[in-house]
């Protein structure tokens, strides 16, 4: 409350009131006015009365205020609140005057009371206003300092100044380059000079923080009046080291993959390039970068590719090989999209394949070679007697071997000389068989040559019985084989190199991703984001999610192929499956323009995989509204029919499926549509034929593959129906129905998460910061290691609830610290969850025998996390700590039944 005189003019609305007292302060006037306000007569008013309408919080001061005033016999001015007769306080000037008799006696006050409601509201939606424009800035992750135009500190939020270990109070008022130390001052002030002239002045700057170098970011704005007249500058910076330190470690990764890799934006002009392309067009970075492709990679190589370049910059992701020189080569090429979808630049991937372009000629030199060798003097015979002992006649097998004739002398044991140590006793238990089985055995093993080196042979056998069945002979043919096995032992390594690369690629990408990850749901969660920020944020997050989508997809196609894609069964509510599938792919189709119907109907139950099918189920929707123009209509409707005719496969349904009836799933869309010949392979493994449905928004042509795999794994079938191009697309998957009616409720819903002591091993730095700060920002109280040797020191004091422990750990393993810790008794009821970079069957059998509960892949989701903690803890409830030795056997049985992950059976 102010009591600093104000001048203001009432209106003809805002009434004023009048008052006046005696010498001894006692009001003995009000104007006819004030008692209208306040609706009380004069007589109520006198005295003290008047008090009653003045607002509790204000009465001290005004008391305090008039009482010294009439002390001293001056005027005084001051702001007070006055209940009107409708019990509404409206705001008054209250102006006191002493009155003085003609003979200079002091005869009391008078005064008037001005309203200004409307001002004060006024002023006091401004006051919060700045209190939060204040507040904002304060919570702002970035820093922000305002200057006069002689560099001088005018305002600065907490961030700024706990970056130069100061205060906001302390750094007010002093000169700018007193603080920033590193900062060239005259360098700094040429910017400065830019942004007076209202050009945008942004900058990377290294400065040192706690002793550790930083880079900051740093934008100058110019501050101006209304008159256009240069008031200062704002200054806003932002710590980029994190960043920096990631571009660094994808650098690093592009520079040592065994492929050139490169990006053209939408002129076609060379913006990156990693180490190996530069070494193949013979070029240093600096000679070519921002040059057209055509004169980066040449004239003949240029004309070759411009149309399948033209495809990608239509949004088609196009791989094609290249023989030239020599070289044979993969080409990939990969489109960078925008928000509305448009291609922005293209990514360039070229792999040497020449190595396995070499293995497959000579494997098929190799077979020609064996049709050959069995079509002429190249095959040897042989033959056993009675007892397979006695008689062995070796028909052409010296000559095969490169001996002289008779060298072997018919003699089985002779022959058995000759073979390599490591195949002997295949080759002995093969020959017994010969005795005991019926039927056709081949057996592939070693033999010396004449020239003392080992080469490969196969033996085909058949044994012939008499009318009794026993046993009276057995004959056959060896063959030499050493070129096409060779060729198949290397052919076998190349995939074991790949699958390699593949996993340790997976690895070394999933880390990166997983720490992007954590800090897009750390960002969305806290809301903190600028306005100006939030496009870039969604680019991240939406590149980000289209990334580990490509990589799950192609991890998934390497497990169908080894036949090691896990399902577990469950009994599935497919209508409330089909729902959430549908609501979380709705705003494709918004940032579309498309309209989205949805027609599902209530109680459909199957039995499968929710997980795989919602997988399946999304694919779907994707294509359709990619491959659909705006303001198309896509249609999900799914709904219990008659069997068609449904050819059940290698199903997962349970024993109480309904052969006679049908789930039928559609997704229909205004599509392109597909022609008669595509339709008839839209399903195989990398279709991208020219306008498949399969081939842009950086696919792989895995998406439609994956869904037919899924979908036959669940004893379904999944169709395509087109009318031909323009005509739009039909996808119908159909599901064997159970004869359960109903699902329990509570099997649908989890427990909820709540917050709980975590200790996080994880040795990335980004991932572990943004992970620690994203389960922080949940309320948990979080503890972090960078090894596993420092988490072996430290983890059985601090006894948590739950244990993230990363695999890859350097010093000690996560496997490692995981059996150690199982042992520590006091550890018994913490959870432990893995996190690893290598998803393969072989990886989830060996985390699961080292003792954890379960394993999340990288890059995770952090809601299915938070989940998967809620019931792993939900569990551990329903039994007490003092319980016995039997009660934490039984929670560790029901733990093992809610992760199949660790049966015995994987």
């Amino acid at each position: 409350m102010s009591n600093e005189t104000k001048f203001v003019t009432p209106t003809d609305t805002d009434p004023v009131l009048s008052w006046e007292t005696d010498e001894f302060r006692r009001c003995n006037y009000f104007s006819e006015t004030f008692c209208a306000f306040a609706g009380l007569s004069s007589d109520e008013m006198s005295g003290e009365g008047w008090t009653t309408i003045v607002h509790p919080d204000d009465l001290e001061q005004l008391m305090k205020v008039s009482g010294e005033a009439f002390e001293h016999r001056l005027p005084f001015a001051l702001e007070a609140r006055f209940r009107r007769s409708d019990g509404v306080y409206r705001w008054f000037l209250n102006v006191g005057t002493p009155r003085f008799s003609e003979h200079g006696k002091f005869i009391g006050f008078s005064g008037t009371n001005f309203d200004i409601s409307q001002s004060k509201q006024i002023e006091l939606a401004r006051v919060e206003e700045q209190r939060r424009l204040r507040a904002i800035l304060e919570h702002s992750s970035t820093m922000i300092a305002l200057l006069d135009t002689d560099f001088h500190y005018i305002y600065t939020n907490g961030p700024y100044a706990a970056f130069w270990n100061e205060t906001p109070n302390s750094i007010a008022g002093r000169y700018v380059f007193a603080v920033t130390k590193g900062v060239k001052a005259e360098d700094a002030k040429k910017k400065f000079e830019d942004a007076a002239k209202g050009l945008t002045v942004a900058f990377e700057f290294n400065a040192t923080r706690q002793g550790k170098p930083r880079t900051l970011l740093v934008k100058y704005v110019r501050n101006v009046d209304a008159q256009g007249n240069l008031l200062g500058f704002y200054v806003f910076a932002d710590d980029v080291t994190e960043i920096r330190e990631t571009a660094r470690q994808f650098e690093l990764i592009l520079n040592n993959l065994p492929a050139d890799v490169a990006y053209f934006d939408r002129d076609m002009e060379l913006q990156y390039g990693n180490r190996a392309f530069f070494e193949c067009v013979g070029c240093e970075p600096g000679e070519v970068k921002g040059r057209k492709m055509v004169d980066v990679i040449g004239t003949s190589n240029f004309d070759y590719a411009q149309h399948h370049i033209a495809r990608a910059f239509e949004g088609e992701t196009v791989f094609f090989e290249r023989d030239e020189d020599k070289r044979h080569t993969l080409v990939y090429l990969v489109p960078n999209l925008d928000s509305k979808g448009q291609a922005i630049g293209v990514f360039t991937l070229e792999l040497d394949i020449s190595p396995l372009k070499r293995a497959e000629a000579q494997l098929r030199k190799s077979d020609r070679q064996f049709e050959l060798a069995m079509q002429g003097p190249q095959v040897g015979f042989w033959e056993s007697d009675l007892d397979g002992h006695e008689k062995f006649l070796t028909e052409n097998i010296e000559c095969l071997l490169g001996l002289p004739a008779g060298k072997l002398e018919n003699r089985r044991e002779l022959f058995y000389q000759r073979v390599h140590p490591d195949d002997i006793e295949r080759v002995r238990k093969t020959d017994q068989r010969q005795i005991t089985e019926t039927g056709s055995h081949v057996c592939e093993y070693r033999l010396l040559m004449a020239d003392d080196r080992y080469n490969w042979f196969r033996s085909v056998g058949e044994s012939e019985l008499d009318s009794d069945g026993k046993y009276i002979r057995s004959a056959g043919t060896i063959a030499n084989i050493d070129n096409l096995k060779k060729a198949e032992l290397e052919a076998a390594a190349q995939v074991r190199n790949r699958d390699v690369f593949m996993s340790m690629l997976s690895h070394e990408l999933r880390n990166p991703l997983s720490a992007i990850r954590y800090a897009v749901d750390y960002c969305r969660e806290s809301g903190t984001l600028h306005e100006d920020h939030q496009k870039m944020f969604e680019i991240i997050s939406r590149q980000t999610e289209h990334t580990s989508r490509m990589l799950s997809d192609l991890l998934d196609v390497t497990r169908i192929a080894g036949n090691q894609l896990l399902f577990e069964k469950e009994t599935l509510d497919l209508t409330e499956l089909l729902d959430s599938t549908a609501t979380a792919t709705r705003h494709l189709y918004h940032s579309r323009n498309q309209t989205f119907e949805v027609s599902i109907q209530p109680g459909l139950i199957t039995f499968g995989d929710g997980a795989r099918l919602q997988q399946a189920f999304t694919n779907l929707l994707d294509n359709a509204s990619k491959y659909s123009p705006a303001n198309a209509t896509i249609r999900l409707s799914a709904s219990l029919r008659q069997n068609e005719a449904l050819t059940v496969k290698n199903t997962l349904a349970a024993d109480n499926v309904q052969i006679d009836e049908q789930l039928m799933i559609t997704v229909e869309d205004d599509g392109p549509g597909i022609s008669t010949k595509d339709q008839r392979n839209i399903f195989e493994l990398f279709f991208q034929k020219e306008r498949s449905i399969d081939r842009s928004g950086g696919g792989l042509g895995l998406g439609l593959y994956l869904v037919r795999e899924i979908v036959v794994a669940h004893g379904g079938e999944v169709s395509v129906e087109s009318h031909g191009p323009g005509q739009g697309s039909r996808f119908v998957i159909r599901l064997l129905p159970t004869t359960l009616k109903t699902i329990n409720p509570s099997d649908q819903s989890g427990p909820r998460f709540s917050p709980c002591k975590i200790v996080l091993v994880e040795d990335n730095r980004d991932a572990r910061l943004a992970l620690t700060h994203t389960l922080v920002a949940r309320g948990c109280d979080v503890i972090s290691y960078s090894d596993g040797l420092q988490a072996s020191n430290n983890l059985p004091q601090d006894v948590p609830d739950v244990a993230i422990i990363d695999i890859g750990l350097p010093n000690k393993s996560g496997l490692e610290l995981m059996k150690e810790m199982s042992e520590i008794g006091s550890l018994q009821r913490t959870c432990f969850i893995a996190l690893t970079g290598y998803g393969q069957l072989s990886d989830q059998r060996e985390i699961a025998a080292a003792g954890f509960e379960t394993h999340l892949v990288k890059p995770i989701e952090v809601g299915q996390m938070l989940q998967m903690i809620a019931e792993r803890l939900a569990l551990r409830s329903e039994f007490q700590p003092e319980q016995s030795d039997d009660s934490v056997e039984r929670l560790a049985d029901k733990v093992r039944l809610a992760n199949p992950a660790t049966r015995s059976d994987l």
